[in-house]
């Protein structure tokens, strides 16, 4: 009873802070991030409290709990933190109930975000011990079964709960972010299967999956597993087929195509590397099983950087007119496989500096490394940039007017000299420093060399590639770059409907603020009469209102 009553002060007291009616307009943001906050907080303790809890009921043995302590947090948070989650769900409920924008609220929406992250993160960290213990990898332990149970129950009771409350337009981050973390998860497990089916096949222990106490393939198989069961859920059933908004290219872009392409040009140098250090270089390893350890995991990393970045390529579309998003992708790869090249560019100039003072301190003790590392990535590199940019070259010859107005083409010729500047200007206050450094201190030899070959190497290669890009630039800096479409911004006076808004944004991309009257609940809203007038209307910021007689729009002033 003295819970009950301390709960029902608690939640009596907090109403009455925050539910006067006074001044109520400006407190109800600050009260919806409080109860989101506290909401969100109490999730997380009975979550914990009840998995805690029912891990306690699962585990094997007579004995409840071997923890005292543990007991009695589990208890305490479910306990006391239910009654206090219950209360704490009803006073929302009453917030969406008064408010039918309130999903469109960023508490609302980063309270689904966050609390749906974090059960996802620990349905899958728990997922992971329970299917551990099904494939014989792992002894059975009751609290990732307790915690499964608990948590994942909570994602979907959150997936449900976001699919009715929070627009689809809001939903995105959510979907991209699962789509990350399903994505990474499934392409490491991938990546140590690979390794492992290769380390098995190497070693010819056929019964290798069953026989050791690591099962390193049944262990990357089940990370796999799980993380593919995420990226299915969220990004095949999801996000793929949402808008094309600047953060679905990013995630397609920067994370499938750029991240897939950079994995796969790392792995592919560390095996040409190791291969060309084996046969004409220098080792380190006496044993070939030595040198190449762990290669099978760069062999995994090539196919599945490969395959991450084959599929996210095709989503971008092959359509014969060229897009901007096209050029983003051709001037992203352009850039990895220039700053490849200008990586190995750079280690061969170190490379002569070292058989010049004749001063072995890299890979393998020998400037001979230091030249096939060098080559390794040129190798690499240069391909890549090529077929790039000379494919951007060509699309200029053809249609310079549309190209040498790209945004995404001066933004890559801004941030090329631009970096390459600035590393240059850095590289060169190094390398000064250390030469009158060594020169006020009487001690000026070939040892100085030696420690101003990189930034001499940096200072080189960067200002090479900001040189190069500024003189590109200084041929085309007079010409105009074409702006984006600017998008109106159109406010909707009528009655609330999820649907119509969805159908406006869809033919017209302008951003829609809906203001619901309370006058007129029956006047539907005629979905080509408003798309006529938002088109019409040469006004960037407009307002448009339905009533009995039509719609009809009031321009506003930017």
């Amino acid at each position: 009873m003295l819970n009950v009553a301390v709960i029902a002060a608690i939640i009596f007291g907090l109403r009455k802070l925050f539910g006067a009616s006074g001044q109520r307009s400006m407190a109800n943001g600050v009260q919806g991030i409080f109860q989101y906050a506290l909401t969100f907080g109490l999730l997380m303790v009975v979550a914990v409290g009840l998995s805690g809890l029912l891990a306690s009921a699962l585990g094997s043995g007579t004995q409840l709990v071997t923890n005292q302590s543990e007991l009695a947090r589990n208890v305490t948070f479910t306990v006391v933190g239910l009654p206090l989650l219950a209360g704490m769900i009803v006073w929302i409920r009453k917030r969406f109930h008064n408010d039918p924008n309130e999903g469109h609220s960023i508490a609302a929406v980063l309270f689904v975000l966050v609390a749906s992250i974090s059960a996802l993160a620990v349905t899958m960290a728990s997922a992971t011990g329970v299917l551990y213990w099904a494939f014989g990898v792992s002894s059975y332990r009751s609290s990732s079964a307790g915690q499964f149970i608990v948590w994942s129950l909570l994602w979907l009771g959150l997936w449900l709960i976001q699919a009715r409350v929070i627009p689809r337009d809001h939903n995105q981050i959510h979907y991209i972010l699962g789509s990350i973390i399903g994505l990474v998860t499934a392409g490491v497990g991938l990546v140590r299967l690979i390794a492992a089916t290769i380390d098995m096949l190497g070693t010819v222990i056929p019964d290798r999956l069953v026989s050791t106490s690591d099962h390193p393939i049944a262990q990357a198989a089940v990370n796999f597993l799980v993380g593919a069961l995420v990226w299915l859920v969220y990004w095949l059933r999801q996000a793929v087929n949402s808008q094309r908004s600047p953060l679905w290219l990013v995630y397609v872009l920067l994370v499938g195509v750029g991240g897939g392409l950079v994995m796969a040009l790392v792995s592919t140098s560390t095996v040409i590397y190791r291969t060309l250090v084996w046969f004409i270089g220098q080792p380190i390893a006496t044993t070939i099983e030595q040198h190449f350890r762990g290669a099978s995991n760069a062999v995994g990393s090539i196919v599945v950087g490969l395959l991450v970045w084959w599929y996210h390529r095709t989503l971008l579309g092959t359509r014969t007119e060229r897009t901007e998003v096209q050029r983003i992708y051709s001037y992203l790869i352009a850039g990895v496989g220039l700053i490849a090249s200008g990586i190995g560019f750079t280690i061969t100039l170190v490379a002569i500096f070292e058989a010049l003072i004749k001063q072995n301190v890299l890979v393998g003790g020998d400037a001979k490394n230091t030249l096939l590392a060098s080559a390794t990535a040129m190798l690499v590199g240069v391909p890549v940039w090529l077929i790039y940019w000379r494919g951007i070259q060509r699309n200029v010859q053809a249609d310079p007017d549309e190209e040498l107005s790209s945004p995404t083409r001066r933004t890559y010729l801004y941030a090329l000299f631009g970096v390459g500047g600035i590393s240059s200007v850095i590289a060169l206050l190094a390398g000064v420093y250390q030469l009158l450094n060594d020169l006020f201190n009487s001690r000026l030899n070939l040892n100085t060399v030696r420690d101003m070959r990189f930034a001499v190497a940096v200072l080189v290669s960067t200002a090479s590639v900001a040189l190069y890009h500024w003189l590109i630039y200084r041929q085309e800096r007079d010409i105009d770059v074409r702006q984006a479409p600017r998008a109106k911004r159109v406010t909707l006076i009528g009655i609330l409907d999820p649907e119509f808004v969805k159908l406006v944004i869809a033919r017209t991309h302008a951003r829609i603020d809906v203001l619901e009257r309370t006058d007129d609940s029956d006047t539907q809203w005629p979905i080509d009469a408003v798309v006529e007038l938002i088109e019409q209307t040469q006004s960037h910021r407009l307002v448009v209102v339905n009533d009995a007689s039509g719609p009809f729009v009031i321009p506003i002033a930017d």
